[in-house]
């Protein structure tokens, strides 16, 4: 027979780099349904009745899952932390994360504008690629080239901080 470990015992090592907690990743789930529903409702998928009634009530105050998720973000940063990181690493890491999917979103915008014949201007273009819109009061750059883009951009800054943040703290 094997020994079971009594439930409230077990812990789990924060200095892994793989530490995953069940719980909070069922509470992103929340935040990105949050997120999505809103989505939903601003979009006016359901022009009417019932439906509309039940997703404005539902999802209208939902723009307050966005910041429940870079809430829950910077808690499961914190907490995994590692103790003797670096902030290059940290960086090169995050960067590494988002950045990828980041350019390959970019490019599909660039070819959906070019199929479309739209256009869009080198001071729309460049601040989105290189995640700095969100740092200009113009809503034709900051949605300009992927609207959702302002989401990776913010997440960028509040990397560029965290490492810093952090070690003040501790």
């Amino acid at each position: 027979m094997t020994a079971v470990e009594p439930a409230g015992r077990h812990t789990l090592s924060r200095s892994s780099a793989a530490v995953w907690l069940p719980s909070l990743s069922g509470l992103r789930f929340v935040a990105v349904i949050i997120v999505f529903g809103f989505h939903v409702h601003v979009a006016n998928v359901f022009n009417g009745g019932v439906a509309r009634t039940a997703i404005e009530w539902i999802f209208g105050p939902g723009a307050g899952g966005v910041s429940f998720f870079f809430v829950l973000s910077g808690y499961v940063l914190t907490w995994s932390a590692r103790p003797h990181d670096t902030a290059a690493r940290f960086w090169r890491r995050r960067f590494a994360r988002i950045y990828p999917n980041h350019l390959v979103t970019s490019i599909a915008a660039f070819v959906a504008i070019a199929l479309t014949g739209a256009g869009v201007s080198a001071a729309v273009a460049l601040p989105s690629v290189f995640l700095v819109q969100v740092w200009v009061p113009d809503p034709r750059i900051f949605f300009g080239l992927n609207a959702v883009s302002w989401f990776v951009a913010c997440e960028a800054f509040f990397y560029v901080l965290f490492p810093l943040l952090h070690r003040g703290l501790v």
